[in-house]
């Protein structure tokens, strides 16, 4: 994934929006006037739109951390280095700076192991299918407002017979619905690998 327009601004890199598409859309290196359209609208609306975010992180910062830390925007204006999931060979060509590094390719990628036993025989018995539920390394489940868990408990309780593997951060969920399994931690993917699952609901979803 590449980085949005104002970041590569901030290293000195090219923008512009008739040459590169914006990062959430991957229309190729030969835009047509629709996209070289849609690029310039996203990439104007970015500008405002950027410094709004940085004030909302600003304010949670202030109040979850404290108030002697550097703003957002120092921060960034002091990056020393980008690094970039955007292979050169699948982007279009865009001059940058040498503090611009492009990865590209799924680096976090390893090699396919055996699910542990009882995990395997889990998803093997779900004859009716099953649903992988995780909010990733971001958010803990166990963190969630009790009136959250319930609305998550009874959903998935809803769904039975079909299964429920949930990576939950407690040993324990109170009146825990008989198709659900909690796990503390997934081998997310070799689970994604291995098996077809009816719906994947997950903070970082590895294909």
């Amino acid at each position: 994934m590449d980085a949005y327009p104002v970041i590569h601004e901030f290293f000195g890199n090219a923008v512009h929006p008739a040459m590169y598409s914006f990062v959430d859309f991957a229309f190729g290196d030969k835009l047509s006037f629709f996209e070289r359209l849609i690029n310039t609208m996203l990439t104007v609306l970015s500008r405002p739109f950027f410094p709004l975010i940085e004030r909302m992180h600003n304010s949670h910062i202030e109040k979850y951390v404290g108030k002697d830390l550097p703003r957002t925007d120092e921060l960034y204006r002091s990056l020393s280095l980008l690094i970039v999931n955007a292979n050169p060979i699948f982007y279009p060509i865009r001059p940058s700076t040498p503090a611009t590094i492009n990865l590209g390719g799924p680096l976090h990628l390893e090699e396919s192991q055996p699910l542990p036993k009882d995990l395997q025989i889990y998803l093997d018995g779900a004859k009716h299918g099953c649903i992988y539920f995780s909010f990733g390394s971001t958010v803990n489940s166990n963190l969630l407002s009790p009136k959250s868990l319930e609305i998550f408990r009874k959903t998935f309780e809803e769904l039975a017979p079909i299964k429920v593997l949930w990576k939950f951060e407690n040993d324990t969920l109170a009146k825990k619905p008989r198709n659900v399994e909690l796990k503390k931690w997934l081998p997310q993917q070799d689970v994604l690998r291995k098996y077809q699952l009816l719906e994947i609901a997950a903070d970082e979803v590895i294909s």
